[in-house]
């Protein structure tokens, strides 16, 4: 390309090739060659990229601040980053939740219906009869929190409901902090709340109760609204950010179709091994001890996996493994509820939901009606 030249020039020896210098003469000094082109396309390239990114990424935060909400999957992810945090933070969710697997795929297992999820000032899930003291308190993790579920649909609630007195929901904390909790100065009974899968050693040895004098509150609430934004990581509001998530979901989508296309149930695998039983069993032992030490009541509860139920491939001993843990446990003096046996009379029902490894209204409330004979009888 020629450059554009004003006054008296002479080309210099020794030009590089590919360029064409000029050693100027005149007042004027001014050229433009196709290097200086390129480099202003690439500069009006970052800039452009530049700022349409920081466009996009501060309206999104901006929405983010404005309604948080549509930003979650789940409450208890909402009440994690800003509900259990923020001083003066609302503690009730209303909305569209969604299962498990809708967040890995973009087009397929999508399905979502609204909860309402209320917490208190300790973030407890709210309970069916509010009270100073709670003769039962149910402890456990997202599963008896009510994961995916309204407060009225809650195991804890529903089993207030039945036996008309109130029942605590110690979900989502350990065993020990629940018990150390003000309201539990008069609890006669302790259900204990395990996911089948994480009934093993491993879990049981690092949940080991240690009864403690000083509840510690898991949901502190001791942050300004900003304070706590600072602290979310950007991929959870960035549309930028977001957009590559997407686009994994959506490859997901394609690798489903390519293998056996989308299927009624979607299951969390896992498998229990026969020579872990005696150590599972001499673990509940001691935490039912360590309960009962303090004179309550200990019920051991082990919730049915959904794959333990619908899955086809499930080993034998995978399957059998709540009422036999059950019976040991029933020998060695600690009282358990099995769960597993009513659960598949009735798996036609539908208990769980379908694309999520928790059950759903009508499992907690066969639970609660299995668990409330279980307790007083008939």
């Amino acid at each position: 390309m020629e450059p554009f030249k004003t006054g008296r020039f002479r080309p210099a020896a020794g030009a590089m090739t590919g360029h064409l210098y000029y050693i100027w003469y005149g007042p004027v000094n001014f050229s433009i060659t196709s290097s200086d082109m390129n480099i202003s396309l690439y500069l009006r390239i970052f800039l452009t990229v530049t700022i349409g990114f920081g466009v996009l990424h501060g309206g999104s935060l901006a929405a983010f601040m404005y309604s948080p909400e549509i930003y979650y999957y789940r409450p208890w992810e909402y009440f994690g980053d800003l509900g259990y945090r923020v001083k003066d933070m609302p503690t009730r969710w209303h909305g569209p939740e969604y299962q498990d697997q809708t967040r890995r795929n973009f087009f397929l297992y999508q399905r979502s219906h609204v909860t309402t999820v209320t917490v208190d000032n300790d973030g407890f899930r709210s309970r069916k009869h509010m009270a100073d003291s709670y003769p039962i308190m149910v402890s456990g993790d997202s599963t008896i929190f009510g994961s995916g579920l309204s407060d009225n649909e809650t195991l804890p609630w529903i089993l207030a409901k039945d036996l008309d007195m109130p029942v605590f929901n110690g979900g989502r904390t350990g065993l020990a902090n629940a018990l150390a909790h003000p309201a539990m100065r008069d609890t006669e009974i302790v259900i204990d709340g395990w996911t089948e899968r994480d009934v093993r050693p491993l879990y049981l040895k690092n949940a080991v109760v240690r009864l403690q004098d000083e509840f510690r509150p898991f949901a502190p609430r001791n942050l300004t609204y900003m304070e706590a934004i600072r602290e979310i990581p950007p991929r959870r509001y960035s549309l930028p950010l977001m957009a590559w998530h997407v686009a994994r979901r959506i490859f997901r989508d394609i690798d489903v179709l390519l293998r056996d296309g989308e299927q009624p149930y979607t299951f969390l695998r896992h498998w229990l091994r026969a020579e872990d039983l005696d150590e599972t069993v001499a673990l509940v032992v001691q935490r039912s001890k360590t309960v009962e030490a303090t004179g309550m009541r200990y019920v051991f509860l082990p919730v049915p996996a959904k794959q333990t139920l619908y899955a086809e491939d499930v080993d034998d001993y995978t399957r059998n493994f709540i009422p036999t843990l059950v019976a040991r446990l029933r020998a060695e003096g600690v009282e358990a509820v099995d769960l597993a046996t009513p659960f598949q009379e009735h798996k036609d029902e539908g208990l769980f939901f379908p694309y999520d490894t928790h059950w759903n209204g009508k499992g907690t409330a066969l639970a609660a009606w299995v668990i409330a004979r279980e307790l007083f009888g008939d």
